[in-house]
């Protein structure tokens, strides 16, 4: 079609049809840039590492930045990474589709009901494991005590939940995707209600065992009753050391997961000087958009239409 033209002529006109993608680069570096610099900076660490994030705004940073303005996963610093399918642009749109559809039907996108309840399971499954640490160091609980059960029910809500949101967010585009897919969350929700069905011990189960102790002790069932409340006269200080644990726990969770993560953004800030700091982060993606301007740089509109 274009065989006729001149060198020249082909070039300029190659580049003349070629904008449309070279401006949409450009934004794309510029935008992905200017959010990462904001989302790097605003955002505490434990934010940027949630599903939450992740699924709402982290995985299209990350496909503006490197698929769209075509630039290296390292511009992407801190923020956490994976590995995006090569049809994750169908994928997302068919997920914004449905959370359309969410958010119309039900006023509150499911992928963020999932999102939200795997972050909320992993944090609690942290705080958790430092409770516990800190009920130990109180003299709460014995040090070879190991309280999983709740664990792996927080563990097994995080699972199901982030599969739950992946299905939501990127969904499958085949029939047998779709049933892989299915198997997965049935094996996880599986999971999760098999945990939930032990977490609680049964009533009934806990009065066999006073019958059975009051057999072998040759007493009553109340007098075992009597002896299980002087017992728990004992926890009477255990209750101020679990409150002081639970306050401990708190403010440490608080002091490491977010205000380090400020901390440590100012400090840079203080120690590169707002301007550099600022000039630091942008500069390689301003550095892209001007670069996808330039006539020397090859795109797939000249490469497959000229």
């Amino acid at each position: 079609m274009f065989d006729n033209l001149t060198p020249g002529t082909r070039k300029g006109l190659g580049y003349l049809l070629s904008l449309p993608e070279r401006g949409i680069r450009s934004l794309a570096a510029v935008a992905g840039g200017t959010t990462l610099l904001l989302t790097e900076t605003l955002l505490p660490e434990p934010v940027l590492d949630s599903t939450f994030f992740r699924v709402t705004v982290g995985d299209l940073q990350q496909f503006l930045i490197e698929r769209v303005a075509g630039m290296e996963g390292s511009a992407l610093r801190t923020m956490p990474r994976r590995q995006l399918e090569g049809d994750y642009f169908p994928r997302k749109v068919a997920g914004s589709v449905i959370e359309t559809a969410g958010l119309f039907w039900y006023r509150f996108s499911p992928i963020w009901v999932f999102a939200i309840a795997g972050d909320a399971a992993a944090g609690s499954q942290v705080f958790l494991e430092r409770l516990v640490t800190q009920l130990k160091v109180n003299g709460v609980l014995a040090e070879e005590a190991n309280p999983t059960s709740l664990a792996e029910v927080l563990s097994a809500v995080q699972t199901a939940s982030n599969s739950s949101a992946d299905a939501v967010n990127l969904p499958p585009l085949s029939e047998a995707e779709l049933k892989e897919t299915a198997v997965t969350l049935q094996e996880n929700y599986g999971r999760l209600f098999a945990n939930t069905k032990e977490l609680l011990p049964r009533f009934e189960s806990l009065w066999q065992r006073m019958e059975t102790v009051a057999d072998e002790q040759d007493t009553s069932t109340a007098k075992v009753g009597g002896v299980m409340s002087l017992d728990l006269a004992d926890w009477g200080q255990k209750s101020a050391d679990s409150i002081l644990a639970f306050s401990q726990t708190s403010g440490g969770l608080i002091d490491e997961y977010i205000l380090d993560s400020y901390a440590k953004t100012l400090t840079g800030i203080s120690n590169e000087g707002l301007p550099r700091y600022l000039r630091n982060r942008l500069l390689p993606f301003l550095e892209t958009a001007v670069r996808h301007l330039q006539p020397a740089q090859k795109t797939w509109t000249e490469s497959n239409l000229i």
